[in-house]
């Protein structure tokens, strides 16, 4: 049985060809041309598997002697994954799959290449803004700001990050009303929509 590695693989230049490449417990995998978009996205991605998957001791727990931080783009990748097989529903996303797209979305954008036990509490309160400042309400900006908490618990039980980071993000207090705009009341429905609906319902 294969020992597992202690360390992340590299993204690293296969001279020769031209191309980037990942050996990930002893497979060379060849990710097309070296420093392009689209080969970091496919090692990110290969990196985020293999987390999922388990294949790693990367964590900062007390049996680690190897300190080798996952970064926000590779627990976001990771956590992705859990994400698509959790909120399904006969056989379809749910919405809170979109959900955690739009929460997501500034972590990856701001912080993408930090790494997760540098994102602090001044970090999220950055994230948040920019939800606040997309014009979404303060009720599904608290919202949002639970999944992003809810990504780093879901880190730590993988031992992607340390308790202490999930911990430090719990003390980021929730938007009070007067802080973000506030969700639009219902109003009533149209006088001349009804007109135009009555002869379907009326019996």
């Amino acid at each position: 049985m294969p020992k597992k590695s202690r360390h992340t693989p590299s993204y690293r230049l296969h001279k020769s060809s031209g191309q980037a490449r990942v050996i990930i417990d002893g497979e060379h995998i060849y990710l097309g041309n070296y420093d392009t978009p689209a080969s970091r996205e496919k090692y990110h991605r290969l990196i985020a598997e293999w987390l999922t998957a388990g294949q790693s001791t990367l964590s900062t727990g007390a049996n680690s002697g190897v300190q080798v931080p996952v970064t926000i783009n590779e627990l976001i990748l990771a956590f992705w994954h859990h994400v698509k097989q959790r909120y399904v529903k006969n056989g379809a996303p749910t919405s809170e799959q979109r959900s955690y797209r739009t929460a997501l979305r500034p972590v990856r954008r701001l912080y993408g290449g930090v790494p997760a036990t540098d994102f602090g509490p001044l970090a999220l309160v950055a994230c948040r803004k920019e939800l606040i400042d997309a014009g979404i309400c303060r009720k599904r900006v608290n919202q949002h700001v639970t999944r992003i908490r809810r990504m780093f618990k879901w880190g730590v039980s993988r031992e992607l990050v340390p308790e202490t980071v999930w911990r430090a993000l719990c003390a980021v207090e929730g938007l009070r009303v007067g802080e973000a705009v506030e969700t639009e009341p219902i109003k009533p429905v149209p006088e001349e929509h009804v007109a135009a609906i009555e002869p379907f319902v009326t019996p």
